[in-house]
């Protein structure tokens, strides 16, 4: 019964989109603005580009939801800037070299 329940974790940890944390404040600021800085249509271009729903999007975006490590990678990729500036652990790297 126990091994069936770790299985079923294990699954559902495997298969996670995302994760809910608690909200990290500085991560939506920086997306906001990214986001903004890529003017209009920007969500839906941008959501498109990363292989995600612009309601995914959309929830990052209002810190509900937070991003899978390999989303905020891609992410970051898209906007040209660090993964440390999106998270909020860096003020440098607002551009990649």
């Amino acid at each position: 019964e126990r091994e069936q329940a770790e299985k079923k974790l294990h699954k559902k940890a495997l298969y996670s989109t995302c994760s809910v944390e608690p909200k990290n404040e500085l991560f939506q600021e920086r997306l906001q603005w990214l986001l903004l800085k890529q003017g209009p249509g920007a969500q839906t271009r941008t959501a498109k580009a990363l292989g995600i729903s612009e309601a995914s999007l959309r929830y990052y975006k209002i810190g509900q939801v937070t991003p899978t490590l390999p989303v905020a990678v891609a992410m970051a990729k898209y906007f040209g800037v660090t993964l440390d500036y999106l998270a909020g652990l860096s003020d440098e790297g607002g551009k990649r070299k």
